[in-house]
């Protein structure tokens, strides 16, 4: 028998253990699914643009909050309801055509604890504290202007500014003259930089002999330092649905892996942030190349809210070398000849531009079940390693996706041979169960009938 003593140490050692697994399930919990504070930026705003002005400020803004915040909720001040304020890092305000602001906005906006930044018309002075604000007049859209915006970004995110500029090949296709490609390539494997390349997703004909040497010259781009990036497929209009897009993508996506290029990213134009049905293709990828090569006109709406991607990298070209900031890309075209390539890199080295290592970019692509990561370790598919250290060329190719074929082959024959003899024990133990079923009745039968 045991003593109450021993029952009430059971007791104990069992409460304990519970509450460490409590505790355990929550701190994987948080670890895991993140459920911690998020940086969450707002962006009030009443027009799109000041008066006159042809650049549009909320994108601009809403370009600049993306490479910090985790969310961004963009509401036109017309349309604020009574929301808490508190919840987020940092507040803009776009003011620029005198909009009176509701009570209780101002309200909320007066209970705010951290800094505001106020553009355009300085109409808070009736009921915010000025200290409270950091004021700016106009954008210049220049190098000034985003420095002042990101340092009060840092400041309330208590974070430093980081120089990450990186190489870009641009205007890549099948159709190029890919012997100047290979050139190119070699030139900045001189020079030791690693670089990213932006290609096009290929949905059609991918077994001719173009996407072959195409797929090839790309393998050799790999092998000397490139990173692949996919780019946004040809579009008939702008309204494409959305389905459309990302099943193209996804086509394009499969289909390079399948000649062992393998895309770490996508590139899109910041026209298509403000589209609700690419939301799902941007989650799809931590990590996002934006440039403004498509005008976006007009943007108005009640509200808007943007999941940030981890890493944003913005594309200049290299006549904006006087405007680099955190987080750039700069490209150079590929369709340049040689010598005016050349030119274009060391243009921009003179400028004392230094490229950064693009593994320094701990990126995600998912797909499907395919999901390709790239970092310092090197490029990973479903976590094997597929970096390539030597170029593959068309016969190796042709050798190695031989192998890959014959031994998804075996591996099939393998798994229908283990199934087979699953399924043959599982029918003998069947058999077995009903035969011992049939001999026990057999005898309860015959037991009654003797009684």
């Amino acid at each position: 028998m045991i003593s109450r003593n021993k029952l009430s140490v059971y007791s104990k050692l069992t409460v304990l253990v519970f509450i460490f697994i409590i505790i355990s399930n929550v701190y994987f919990i948080k670890n895991t699914y993140g459920i911690e504070s998020n940086n969450k930026i707002l962006i009030l705003y009443d027009v799109y643009k000041d008066y006159g002005k042809e650049k549009n400020a909320l994108n601009y803004i809403n370009r600049i909050c993306l490479d910090d915040a985790d969310y961004i909720d963009i509401i036109k001040c017309s349309a604020y309801k009574e929301k808490d304020l508190t919840e987020y890092n940092s507040i803009f305000v776009l003011n620029f055509s005198n909009t009176n602001l509701s009570e209780i906005l101002k309200e909320n906006l007066n209970r705010y604890d951290k800094k505001i930044i106020w553009i355009g018309k300085k109409t808070y002075k009736d009921f915010l504290n000025i200290d409270k604000v950091t004021y700016i007049n106009e954008l210049d859209f220049n190098k000034f202007s985003y420095n002042e915006i990101k340092d009060n970004i840092y400041k309330n995110f208590n974070r430093k500014n980081k120089e990450n500029i990186y190489l870009y090949i641009s205007d890549v296709t099948p159709f190029n003259e890919l012997n100047t490609l290979v050139e190119e390539i070699d030139y900045l494997k001189e020079l030791g930089i690693r670089f990213f390349i932006e290609v096009p997703p290929i949905f059609k004909n991918d077994n001719l002999k173009a996407m072959n040497r195409f797929a090839e010259v790309l393998r050799y781009a790999q092998a000397n330092g490139g990173g692949v990036i996919l780019n946004f497929p040809p579009l008939v209009n702008l309204n494409v649905n959305g389905r459309d897009i990302e099943e193209k993508i996804s086509l394009g996506f499969k289909n390079y892996i399948n000649y062992f290029v393998y895309p770490i990213s996508i590139s899109i134009s910041d026209y298509f942030l403000y589209r609700e049905d690419l939301k799902e293709l941007f989650e799809k990828t931590n990590t996002i190349f934006i440039d403004s090569n498509i005008n976006i006109e007009i943007l108005d709406f009640d509200k808007y809210s943007i999941k940030a991607n981890k890493n944003i990298i913005e594309k200049v070209n290299s006549y904006s070398i006087d405007h680099l900031h955190n987080n750039l890309a700069v490209t150079v075209s590929a369709k340049l000849p040689i010598d005016e390539f050349k030119k274009k890199v060391m243009g921009i080295f003179k400028k004392e531009v230094y490229f950064k290592d693009i593994r320094n970019i701990n990126s995600s692509f998912t797909i499907d079940n395919l999901n390709i990561r790239n970092n310092k370790n090197g490029v990973f598919l479903n976590e094997e390693n597929v970096t390539q250290s030597y170029f593959i060329n068309n016969e190796k190719y042709s050798d190695l996706k031989i192998g890959e074929d014959k031994k998804i082959n075996e591996d099939t024959n393998i798994n229908l041979t283990k199934t087979n003899k699953i399924l043959v024990i599982i029918s003998i133990v069947v058999t077995l169960i009903f035969i011992l079923i049939v001999f026990i009745s057999f005898n309860i039968d015959r037991r009654k009938f003797f009684k």
